[in-house]
């Protein structure tokens, strides 16, 4: 499968929230991707970003009352219009992910021991790809419920989009996803999937786990950091509720038949799916 899914050389950075991280980080990743372009998604960006390609979702996100909630529902549409790679502000790159994507049409991580949960904090796909519009719908669906319910303000964002990552895609992978652990690779018939688990790409410990995380700082600092790794997940923001923030990696991929042709749905089509959908989530 080598080479046969290529990732346009861009990387963006969408700041909708104030967390704090360390600027050295988000500079590693664009130095270990010398040569990809970056890119600002900010809110007036990201703004003008939906009302260009997903205007019938515009009113929806702008009533959403914080930042991060924004940020959270914006992840996959930025993910389906340009794909590429994807880091949280709180990573540090070791090394390109080039080759560790290389072959993939979506790439995601699990940052627990026994797979359970997909994290939001590193994503990597074609443009276009299927998985996003699950993790649309699972997504409007959620905050809907919480917003009805009033619980949307006081719900911790980080653990509510690992619920619903990991919903959308065990409902995209449906029967070709077995009991127990996510993490692996996939080859369905129309698409492949792999699934960093724990001390893979992106995520070298469980949160937590400090002796996991001297025993990495020494050989990160000894530039000795392990092969199975792309870079550092620090956790600084990515576990603190209602204080995360995104690297989004914008890039343009090979679309190729098996994602515009049928098995994903036309843009009119799957408008109408979604608005139906909220109309029914709102009576």
């Amino acid at each position: 499968m080598e080479g046969r899914v290529a990732y346009e050389r861009a990387v963006a950075s969408a700041r909708l929230g104030g967390a704090s991280f360390k600027r050295e980080w988000r500079e590693s990743c664009k130095q270990a991707h010398t040569g990809w372009q970056y890119m600002l998604w900010d809110k007036k960006n990201s703004l003008k970003f939906l009302q260009k390609h997903y205007p019938w979702f515009v009113q929806t996100w702008a009533t959403y009352p914080t930042a991060e909630i924004q940020e959270l529902a914006l992840l996959p549409f930025l993910l389906h219009a340009f794909g590429g790679l994807y880091v949280s502000l709180d990573s540090e790159c070791l090394r390109p992910s080039t080759n560790f994507v290389a072959g993939y049409d979506i790439v995601l991580q699990t940052d627990v021991k026994n797979g359970s949960l997909i994290s939001t904090a590193q994503a990597a796909s074609l443009v276009g790809h299927p998985f996003w519009k699950s993790v649309m719908l699972h997504s409007m669906q959620e905050l809907d419920r919480l917003r009805l319910s009033e619980a949307l303000e006081v719900t911790d964002m980080i653990v509510l989009g690992r619920q619903i990552f990991t919903a959308a895609f065990k409902s995209y992978m449906g029967d070709e996803l077995p009991e127990g652990t996510l993490k692996g690779e996939r080859l369905l018939p129309r698409t492949t999937v792999r699934v960093f688990g724990l001390g893979q790409w992106f995520v070298p410990c469980q949160a937590g786990d400090e002796d996991c995380e001297d025993d990495v700082s020494a050989r990160v600092a000894g530039r000795h950091a392990p092969a199975s790794l792309a870079g550092w997940l620090h956790y600084d923001n990515s576990l603190r509720p209602f204080r995360s923030q995104r690297d989004i990696g914008a890039g343009g991929g090979m679309l190729g038949e098996k994602v515009l042709g049928g098995h994903a749905l036309g843009a009119r089509a799957w408008d109408a799916r979604m608005q139906t959908s909220r109309k029914g989530l709102m009576h």
